[in-house]
């Protein structure tokens, strides 16, 4: 073998360590690549290896590697801030910085000039998810490119000036975002059309509606019907206020916990608990002790979620009846025991419940209770629902031998 066939060798097999070295150490790459020797810095398929698992390593890359195309899309495809390493006639390539900005729509401000001032390609981008700040001052302020922007991105109305006072710019951007409320003119978080449509999307801009607005019932209801948890940031007399907190518990249960002690304690009512738990069984752990000795509330949350019984009194957390219907099979109790639209609750099979509700299925040793029908009458944002439900009186059972069959 000839003294250059030898060292041909031997450099294939460095090139080729090196490319399994760099792409082992993944997010380290950079550094691994860095290390490399100059020679291999400037072999393109150690390149390749290097920026497609770190992008940013076109940086130590020569010119001539970051003016390649195929490298640098490969890079841009792993991180698009590697753009800002690319050679001017890359960051002027359309296809290189469409590719960048898919990444990562700030990439948007590496590329050329030129293309941050040409009206179809910004619009590109954005479709690709470009951030419209990086646009060129009049592209910014084109009804078009504002438009499409706030309409991938409704915060990108913060970079739209006069735009910010257009009810109907803002509108697109608040149903996309409701937080880009923020950024809305003072004029227009005073327009009740605007937060309402804000706060239907995100009901925690509520907060940034005009003060009027924060305190009309129209705009808190809407708030809190899309985020429950909304409750948390109302005034006090908001959250003490039924409807509101009814709403609320009826998007997420555990929103209880923002209630005002009046409406989750004694005396405080108890369809607002019902309701609580019926959405979400662990929201009995939000309220006050005496909804938790109540077996009403306890066999509305434990039959849709047997884990909630952990949150009941000690005196029904250790019901042998309780403990029993937890070990009952979800699924059942949820076909067998789905007795309205809102509310979930166990209740007695006894002759009250001749008629096919399913109740028969459950195993007979489950619960001996004394059965009656219960109606509540319950107003949610302004309609008036009834529900309809069985609620039973436990009492321990008797020895299998003792009991008498039905």
């Amino acid at each position: 073998m000839s003294h250059v066939d030898h060292t041909s060798i031997t450099r294939f097999i460095e090139r080729q360590q090196w490319i399994e070295h760099i792409s082992e150490n993944g997010a380290n790459a950079f550094n691994a690549f860095a290390s490399a020797p100059a020679a291999l810095r400037n072999d393109k398929e150690v390149v390749l290896a290097a920026v497609a698992q770190h992008g940013r390593s076109l940086l130590m890359a020569p010119p001539a590697m970051r003016d390649d195309k195929e490298v640098v899309l490969a890079a841009v495809a792993q991180d698009g801030h590697a753009l800002e390493a690319a050679s001017a006639v890359m960051q002027a390539e359309r296809e290189v910085v469409l590719a960048a900005v898919t990444q990562n729509g700030h990439a948007l401000a590496h590329a050329a000039g030129t293309l941050k001032r040409d009206k179809d390609f910004v619009l590109a981008a954005l479709e690709c998810g470009g951030v419209l700040v990086y646009a060129s001052a009049a592209l910014r302020e084109d009804i078009e490119v504002v438009l499409a922007a706030v309409a991938h991105d409704g915060h990108a109305l913060a970079h739209t000036g006069v735009w910010r006072d257009d009810k109907a710019v803002v509108l697109v951007a608040v149903k996309q975002s409701g937080t880009a409320l923020a950024h809305a003119s003072d004029r227009l978080r005073h327009n009740k059309q605007v937060v309402l449509a804000a706060v239907a999307q995100n009901g925690r801009a509520w907060a940034y509606g005009a003060a009027a607005l924060r305190d009309d019932k129209d705009v808190v209801l809407a708030a809190v019907q899309q985020d429950g948890n909304t409750l948390q940031v109302l005034p006090p007399a908001m959250r003490d206020d039924k409807e509101v907190v009814l709403a609320a518990v009826a998007q997420n249960g555990t929103a209880l916990k923002w209630a005002t002690g009046y409406l989750r304690k004694f005396p405080g009512d108890k369809e607002v608990v019902l309701m609580a738990v019926a959405q979400n069984a662990q929201a009995l752990a939000f309220a006050g002790l005496c909804w938790r000795c109540d077996k009403e509330v306890v066999l509305a949350a434990v039959a849709q979620d047997g884990s909630a019984l952990r949150h009941a009194s000690p005196g029904l957390r250790n019901s042998p009846a309780l403990r029993a219907l937890c070990a009952v099979d979800p699924a059942l109790l949820a076909t067998q025991l789905r007795l309205s639209c809102a509310l979930v609750l166990l209740s007695s099979g006894g002759d009250a419940l001749s008629g096919g509700s399913g109740l028969e299925l459950l195993p007979s040793d489950v619960i001996e209770a004394i059965g009656f029908r219960i109606s509540r009458d319950v107003v949610v944002n302004g309609v008036m629902a009834r529900f309809e439900y069985w609620s039973c009186d436990l009492r321990p059972l008797a020895p299998p031998e003792k009991r008498q069959r039905r």
